[in-house]
Formats: structure tokens, sequence, C-alpha cells
């Protein structure tokens, strides 16, 4: 409840018990890592992480209840669920590790460096929910060893994809009030071939078209292979 907690010794911050915000907090480790090994709750509060973070050390820890959340060093998710009810900010790398579906909602969240999968072999799930704020994804989500289990992304946002997003399974990316855009040289890879592309307002731009490796994408594809929608009027679908 004391509103900030600030520390520079090479130990950082470690709450081994579950964590309730009680103010508007911000937590600042310039020389080591801020960890919490269990759940947080925020109670509508805002909590900003100054350096390395790891959040939750098992897939059954959360974060929830939280307004923005705002993190500026890398973050490792070990807590398969974050929902804010405000924006959710990373500015470093995002290491997911959890073995179970991971889910995060918030009104808008910026991924501003990639999001990867951190254990080899693990394939869950990602799901993200936003609002109006949208998703953007800054770098690569995923790798071609270390994919996602399948992507399932709704916004009533835009959604900007900047890099490659890997999925071992099916990909859909829907803004029901925006458009689906990304920068030059993105790529939805998946080796199974259900792409589902469905936007309000367009699908990618002329300088940068949304790419798409459906490698999988056969007659028996029972899913549909790639579908991709972009209701406006005007809209534009752009694909690369």
């Amino acid at each position: 409840s004391g509103g900030a907690v600030t520390t520079s010794a090479a130990a950082g911050q470690v709450y081994n018990d579950p964590v309730a915000l009680g103010a508007h907090t911000s937590l600042t480790a310039t020389g080591g890592v801020v960890a919490f090994a269990e759940s947080v709750s925020g109670a509508g509060f805002d909590l900003s992480v100054t350096g390395t973070t790891v959040l939750g050390d098992s897939a059954t820890d959360s974060i929830t209840g939280v307004a923005d959340l705002v993190i500026t060093g890398p973050t490792t998710l070990n807590a398969n669920t974050v929902t804010t009810t405000g924006t959710q900010t990373y500015d470093g790398g995002v290491t997911s590790t959890a073995a179970t579906a991971v889910s995060l909602s918030a009104q808008g969240i910026d991924f501003r460096q990639a999001f990867d999968r951190g254990e080899p072999g693990i394939v869950p799930p990602l799901s993200i929910t936003a609002g109006a704020g949208g998703v953007a994804f800054g770098g690569d989500v995923g790798t071609t060893g270390r994919p996602f289990g399948g992507v399932d992304v709704r916004s009533q946002g835009a959604v900007n994809l900047a890099g490659a997003l890997h999925s071992s399974g099916a990909v859909a990316i829907a803004s029901t009030g925006a458009a689906i855009t990304g920068a030059s040289g993105n790529a939805i890879r998946t080796p199974l071939g259900t792409v589902r592309l469905d936007a309000a307002t367009g699908i990618g731009q002329a300088a940068a078209p949304i790419g798409i490796e459906a490698t999988g994408v056969t007659a028996a594809t029972a899913a549909g292979g790639i579908y991709l929608r972009a209701a406006g009027d005007p809209s534009n679908l752009w694909i690369g």
C-alpha cells in the first residue's frame, strides 16, 4: 500500500507469497530482478515495474485486477493468465514458459519487442483479447522451433503485426472495429494451413501486405484453409 519499492542490490525484489496492491504501485530494481512467485491481485490499481520482471512461477499463477500494467524490462511469463482493466505495455521482450494455455486480456496490449516461447517441445495455445486500444506485436511471436500451439487474437481496435507469427495450430485474428496491419516483412506461419483474418476496415497495407505461409493447405483441411474478410466500405485487402 506504500506505492513504491526501489532496490539497488543484485538480489532485486522477490515476492514469494501472493501480492495484493493497495495503491498505484511502482517497483524499481536497478541491480536485480523483480520476481512474483505467486499471483498478483490489483484491486483496480496500476502496476509499473522498472527492470527485468518474472510473473509467477507456475501456470496456476495469475495477474488479475490490475488497471494499467507497464513493464520496462524483459519479462518472463510463467503465469498463464494476465488480465487488466486498462492496458498492458511490455517495453522489453516477453518469454512465456507456461505449459498450459496462455491468456492475456486488456483494453489494449502493446508488445514492443518479441513475444517468445521459452520451453521447446511445449506448444500451448495463445489467446489475446483486447478492447479499443488494440494489439501491437512489435516483434516476432514465437519462432520456427518454438511456436505457439495455436493463436487467437480478438480485438475491438487495430491489430498490428511487425514481425513473424509462428503457430503449430490454427491462427485467427479479428479486429471488429479497425484494421489488421503489419510492418514490411511480417508473416503468419502455420504448418496446419488454417488461417482466419477478419477485420472491419481492411487487412494489410500497400507497402506492407500481410504475408501468409500456410504450408499444409489441402482439400482435406476441414477447418477451411485460408479465410480473409475485410468488411468496411471502402476496405482494402493486401496479401503478400
